[in-house]
C-alpha cells in the first residue's frame, strides 16, 4: 500500500519518547504501511511506549493546522540535551481539514499532564443482552482520575503491554449498533422479549448457537452474544489475547447471570490465513537439495553402465508436482487455529450442557465488526479463514460483516474477491487429469518459474514468489469450497449509526450450491454500491441443488430452485401428454 501524502504532522519530542518510539518502529518495521484509524488517521507510532489509539484524537475543531505542513516522514535522530520534555507524537492525516480534530490531543500531550498519557479505561457498552464492561485503550477524560490508578496498576500494564500498540485495543464505534441489528434482523428477536431477571428461557434467546468473532479486538461484541446464551469464541492476534481474556473474566458473572448459565465465551489467538507455510520456493529448494544429495551418493556408488544423469533430471522434473501436491494437502487439512476453535466450542458445549458434549457443535455464525480497515493485503488470508470456517457447516453457516463507512464502500474491494473466486472454474482433484484444470496448471507453472528461472532483481524474485504462494492459496480455497459459490447482500443499517454518527453497512455472506453447466458465464462483478448480488461460479459439470432450509433473511438472494423444479415437472407432464 502506498503511503498517501500527509497534510499535517505534529512533532513533540522527548528523550525517553524518542528512544521508545525508535524501538517501537524498529520492532514493527520502518517500511510497514500505516493503518487506517477510525478517524481516517494513518500512523504506526507509539507515544512514549503507549499506542496512538483512535480515542487519543480529540473532537475539537478549534485548532488550525500549520500553514506549510510537512510532507515527509520525520527523520528520527539520537536524543540530545536540547530536546523538549514532551512525548513523541507523529500523526499523519489524509486531508488538511481532519487535522483540526486533534487540537485537544495536542494541547494535552505534555509530560507533566498525566491525562495526556493513554491509559486503560473501562466503559459500559450497551447491548440487547445487558451492558458489557469493556477495558480498552484510550485517553482519559477529566472525570476518569479516580479510576486510573486502580485500572493502570503495574501488574495490569505488564499483562497487557503487548496490546498497547494495537488498533484492536481501541473500543471501536459500531458495537452497540451492530449488536442491535444482530438481535432484531439476524436473530429475529424483539427487543421487548428480554427480561432483566436471570430466567433461562427468555434471558437466553441465543442458547445453542455457536458463534466465532474474527478480529474481536477488546471482545465486547462476542461477550454480549454470550450474555444472550450463545457459545462464543472471540479471536484476534496474539498481542490482543491477554486483553480479550481480561474482558472475558471481567464479565464472567454477568454472562452466567444473564444467560441462565448456558452462555459461555472463550478467547483464542487467530491470525488469518493458513498455519502451514505457503512459501513454495523454500520447499522446492529443500526438495531439490535432497535430490542433489541423493544423486551425489548414487554417483559415488554407481557402476560405469549406470545412467545417473538422466535419472536425476527425471527426479527434478517430478519435484514440482510432488511439492505442490503435498502443500495443497496440508492447506486442505484443518488449520491449527480451526482445530483449536472446534475444540473450544466442544468444551463450551460440555460446560453448558453435559449431554451436548457428545453432540456435534456446528458453527452457525462468523461475525466481523470493523475488521476491514486499511489491510487489503490480509484479505486473501481472511478469505482462506472464512472458507475453512464455512466449510464446517456449509449449508447453514453465515458470515455477518459490519463496516463503519469511514471511507466510501469500505468493504467493496473485499467483496470483489468473492466475485473473483466465483469466476474460478472448480475441477475436482480426481478429475483434473481427464478434464484439465487451469487453476492447477497455473499453480504448477508459478512454482516451476520459482524453481527454474528466478529473476535477477530482488524485487522480481519477491514478486515471483508471492505469485506462486498466491496461486497455491487460491487453488486450496477453490478446492475446499468445491461445488459451492459465494453469495452476499449488503445494506445500510437504517435504524442506527455509529457513535460518531457515521453510516454502517452490514453484509451477509454465505454459500449456495452451484448449478451451472459448462460454458455459462458469471454475472458482472462487484462495482460498489449497495445490494450487491453474486451469481453462480463456473463449473465443469452440473451439480444438483440440495434441499435447503428457508432463508433466515428474505433480503438474501436465493437460488430459483423452486421455479426450476416446477418447470421440470411441467415439461415432464407435457412430454407424457404428447406421447399419449
Amino acid at each position: 500500500m502506498k503511503r498517501p501524502s500527509p497534510a499535517a504532522a505534529y512533532h513533540i519530542c522527548s528523550r525517553s519518547g524518542l528512544l521508545l518510539l525508535l524501538s517501537s518502529l524498529l520492532r514493527s518495521g520502518l517500511s510497514a504501511p500505516p493503518c487506517d484509524s477510525p478517524y481516517g488517521v494513518r500512523r504506526h507510532v507509539r507515544i512514549c511506549g503507549y499506542a496512538a489509539s483512535s480515542l487519543s484524537l480529540a473532537r475539537s475543531t478549534t485548532f488550525s493546522p500549520p500553514t506549510h505542513p510537512p510532507t515527509h516522514v520525520h527523520t528520527l535522530s539520537p536524543p540530545s540535551p536540547g530536546l523538549s520534555s514532551a512525548d513523541v507524537l507523529d500523526l499523519y492525516t489524509e486531508e488538511e481539514s481532519s487535522a483540526k480534530r486533534f487540537a485537544h490531543a495536542q494541547r494535552r500531550c505534555t509530560l507533566g499532564d498525566r491525562r495526556a498519557m493513554l491509559a486503560w479505561l473501562v466503559k459500559e457498552v450497551e447491548s440487547p443482552y445487558g451492558d458489557v464492561a469493556t477495558l480498552h485503550w484510550a485517553v482519559p477524560d477529566a472525570d476518569d482520575g479516580a479510576d486510573l490508578d486502580g485500572l493502570n496498576s503495574t501488574a495490569l500494564k505488564v499483562e497487557l503491554e503487548s496490546a498497547e500498540d494495537q488498533l484492536g485495543a481501541v473500543l471501536w464505534n459500531s458495537n452497540t449498533a451492530a449488536l442491535r441489528h444482530l438481535h432484531e434482523h439476524i436473530f429475529k428477536l424483539p427487543l421487548t422479549s428480554l427480561s432483566p431477571a436471570p430466567q433461562a428461557s427468555p434471558a437466553a434467546p441465543l442458547a445453542g448457537k455457536n458463534i466465532v468473532e474474527l478480529g474481536a479486538g477488546v471482545g465486547c461484541l462476542g461477550i454480549a452474544l454470550a450474555m444472550g446464551g450463545a457459545r462464543v469464541v472471540i479471536t484476534d492476534l496474539k498481542e490482543l489475547l491477554p486483553l480479550m481474556e481480561y474482558n472475558v473474566r471481567l464479565n464472567e458473572k454477568r454472562v452466567q447471570t444473564r444467560s441462565g448459565g448456558v452462555g459461555l465465551c472463550v478467547a483464542l489467538q487467530w491470525k488469518w490465513g493458513p498455519t502451514v507455510s505457503t512459501a513454495v520456493h523454500k520447499q522446492l529448494q529443500r526438495e531439490k537439495l535432497k535430490v542433489s544429495r541423493a544423486a551425489d551418493e548414487r554417483h559415488q556408488q554407481r557402476s560405469p553402465c549406470d545412467n545417473t544423469a538422466s535419472s536425476t533430471s527425471s527426479e527434478f522434473s517430478n519435484v514440482v508436482h510432488r511439492v505442490v501436491s503435498s502443500m495443497v494437502s496440508s492447506l486442505l487439512a484443518p488449520s491449527a487455529c480451526l482445530t483449536e476453535c472446534k475444540g473450544a466450542l466442544r468444551s463450551l458445549a460440555a460446560g453448558s450442557s453435559p449431554t451436548a458434549a457428545s453432540l456435534k457443535t456446528p458453527l452457525h455464525y462468523v461475525i466481523l465488526c470493523d475488521a476491514l480497515y486499511g489491510n487489503p493485503k490480509d484479505w486473501p488470508a481472511l478469505l482462506y479463514t472464512l472458507t475453512e470456517l464455512i466449510a464446517t457447516n456449509p449449508d447453514e453457516c453465515e458470515v455477518i460483516n459490519f463496516c463503519e463507512q469511514r471511507v466510501d464502500d469500505v468493504e467493496g474491494t473485499f467483496l470483489s474477491l468473492l466475485d473473483a473466486e466465483n469466476a474460478q472454474t472448480f475441477v475436482s482433484m480426481e478429475s483434473r487429469q481427464r478434464d484439465g484444470d487451469a487453476l492447477w496448471t497455473n499453480v504448477v507453472d508459478s512454482a516451476t518459474r520459482c524453481s527454474e528461472s528466478p529473476p535477477t532483481s530482488e524485487a522480481g524474485q519477491y514478486k515471483q514468489r508471492e505469485a506462486a504462494a498466491s496461486s497455491l492459496l487460491c487453488y486450496a480455497r477453490v478446492q475446499r469450497r468445491g461445488a459451492y459459490r459465494w453469495a452476499y447482500t449488503t445494506k445500510v443499517l437504517q435504524d442506527s449509526q455509529s457513535e460518531l454518527n457515521m453510516v454502517i453497512r452490514v453484509t451477509r455472506i454465505r454459500w449456495t450450491r452451484a448449478r451451472v453447466v459448462e460454458g455459462e458465464e458469471a454475472a458482472p462483478r462487484h462495482k460498489g454500491g449497495i445490494g450487491h448480488r453474486v451469481t453462480a461460479s463456473i463449473s465443469k459439470f452440473g451439480v444438483p441443488e440440495r434441499p435447503r432450509r428457508q432463508p433466515r433473511d428474505h433480503d438474501m438472494e436465493e437460488d430459483n430452485s423452486a421455479p426450476a423444479a416446477d418447470n421440470r415437472k411441467r415439461n415432464r407432464s407435457e412430454g407424457s401428454a404428447h406421447k399419449r
